[in-house]
């Protein structure tokens, strides 16, 4: 083989290497654009709900007893028409509880389980799942882990200097669980993302 073919080669494996290494940078950007979103919308949700309580607890309070029975003959149409087993009323303490759950950071609370959400929902053990996953379309752990997940995307943008060691921490994971779960629920690992945040 002559030096000249071996050269072009080189500069082909190099340029190729290169355009990859931008690709990806490309796609990490995009991919933290889309984590920061949807921690933004997470939040404008959140604060929606909050809203959308205090409005139904003052309505509440202004129509009384005829508001229960408008609401009781509410579900029960509305339980017909979807099929659905979940009623406005376990809906909106669902609503409730969620809203305590991410204003109070819950989330971060080891001994926040379901055991505790089930006291506060007031649904039977045995149902639980079922209502869990047709209200969230996800199951109670998989929903902790995506508020943690989105607690550490929030920690690196608002520290970058913390290392990922202690975002893991305050998100009350470990670094390996942290790794794993941030690359699985975001497409991106969190060195990468906290990398595409801070440049």
């Amino acid at each position: 083989m002559s030096w000249a073919f071996i050269s072009v080669l080189i500069v082909v494996a190099v340029l190729s290497f290169l355009y990859n290494r931008r690709v990806i940078r490309e796609k990490n950007i995009v991919l933290a654009r889309l984590i920061d979103e949807l921690a933004k919308t997470r939040k404008e949700a959140a604060d929606l709900l909050q809203e959308n309580i205090a409005m139904k607890e003052s309505l509440n309070e202004a129509q009384g007893d005829s508001q229960e029975k408008c609401e009781a003959l509410e579900n029960q149409e509305e339980q017909k028409e979807h099929g659905s087993a979940v009623s406005k009323k376990d809906l909106d303490k669902f609503h409730e509880i969620e809203n305590k759950i991410i204003k109070e950071k819950l989330y971060l609370d080891p001994s926040f389980s379901k055991k505790e959400m089930l006291k506060c929902i007031g649904v039977n053990a045995n149902k639980f799942a079922a209502f869990f996953k047709e209200v969230t379309g996800t199951s109670f752990t998989n929903y902790m882990q995506t508020l943690r997940l989105e607690h550490a995307a929030n920690l690196m943008r608002k520290y970058p200097h913390w290392s990922l060691e202690a975002i893991a921490k305050d998100s009350c994971m470990s670094k390996s669980m942290f790794y794993d779960l941030f690359k699985k629920k975001f497409g991106i690992n969190p060195s990468q993302y906290k990398k595409e945040i801070t440049s």
